[in-house]
């Protein structure tokens, strides 16, 4: 043991051992013991050898996030930095630390098997990964813990998931009590679980009121802002008129390619929401504060991130009774950029 752990049990009054117990988490110490050994650990800036800790037990005490995405500017999504701060703030005063892979998409399987080779990690997180569930198990070891965040398959896998089913049911049945008939879905991306999601509630809100589904207003576009801007430009460089013409109303997949969206159709004289309803999702910062305050759906990726980091500690602990799949709910927040349909 260090020295600073027989000083801690001096100043407290209790044993090394008692201490060692403390800071780990462990069971066996009351409630108030701990709380004055972890304050006596502070004042004396005890920093724990979570190497040392792990070696002990056999494992590394290392999560790795294994983070993945079309290309690396997608990594500036606030998804990414608020799931990751709040990921990292539920294992802080734990044993574990934890590890960040970054993957462009093509990248994916050379990174993994990398990461695989080392093995420095006893759980691996994934956030945006594309390749099948099964080979990245696969890869890592059918035996080490995963968690998938918007993966979710049933009892195959851990996942924890923001209900873009609900979010994308809530916006479209928000804008089919506007007046709208003809509403556009931008950000579909086929087989990707997040737009697979977004695509459901869509086509269960319109399906509800009786509005036929048509695959011509499923738009692709990654969840970016140029992405969404391209998309936008494209929708309106095609626009003709008619059923397959400009849509009265778009959701974009993720505030991003609907601020994308926003800013393209404002450049183009196209009065929002006079002559087109506009919404995204997520509800990121400041989305209230736009030229033309977003309609959106609040998803809580802070939650997201957290419950994430605290399942694969429950996971790591043996605790049977997790979830297989976990979600976390939405709700609707209406602004200015959606409005009734104009009357000719």
């Amino acid at each position: 043991m260090s020295s600073k752990i027989y000083d801690i049990a001096r100043r407290a009054g209790v044993s090394p051992a008692t201490v060692s117990l403390a800071l780990n988490g462990r069971p066996g110490v009351s409630a108030a013991t701990k709380a004055k050994v972890l304050e006596i650990a502070k004042e004396l800036d005890y920093v724990p050898n979570r190497l040392a800790q792990g070696l002990q037990g056999g494992r590394s005490n290392n999560i790795l996030v294994f983070m993945s995405g079309p290309q690396y500017d997608y990594f500036t999504s606030p998804f990414y930095f608020e799931t990751l701060k709040h990921l990292s703030r539920g294992l802080e005063e734990t044993p574990y630390q934890m590890l960040l892979q970054i993957a462009t998409v093509d990248q994916e399987r050379s990174k993994l098997k990398s990461a695989a080779a080392g093995k420095g990690y006893d759980a691996v997180i994934f956030i945006g990964l594309r390749m099948p569930v099964e080979e990245a198990r696969s890869i890592i070891g059918e035996r080490t813990v995963c968690l998938f965040i918007n993966r979710p398959l049933g009892e195959s896998i851990y996942s924890i998931n923001a209900n873009y089913v609900r979010g994308a049911y809530l916006l479209t049945r928000h804008l089919l009590e506007l007046g709208h008939r003809d509403i556009g879905l931008v950000g579909y991306i086929p087989k990707l679980a997040s737009a697979e999601m977004r695509l459901k509630g869509y086509r269960q809100a319109l399906e509800e009121a009786g509005v036929p589904f048509l695959e011509e207003r499923l738009y692709y576009s990654e969840y970016f802002q140029e992405a969404g801007y391209m998309a936008m430009r494209k929708l309106l460089q095609g626009s003709s008129g008619g059923p397959t013409g400009m849509p009265g109303a778009l959701i974009g997949g993720n505030d991003l390619i609907a601020i994308g969206m926003l800013e393209c159709a404002w450049e183009a004289g196209i009065r929002v929401p006079d002559e087109l309803s506009l919404a995204g999702m997520d509800n990121l910062s400041n989305t209230h504060l736009l030229r033309v305050p977003l309609t959106t759906v609040q998803v809580r990726h802070d939650l997201i991130g957290y419950e994430a980091s605290k399942t694969v500690q429950r996971l790591l602990s043996g605790d049977e009774s997790v979830a297989r799949e976990q979600w976390i709910d939405v709700h609707l927040i209406i602004r200015d950029s959606t409005g009734p349909v104009m009357t000719p």
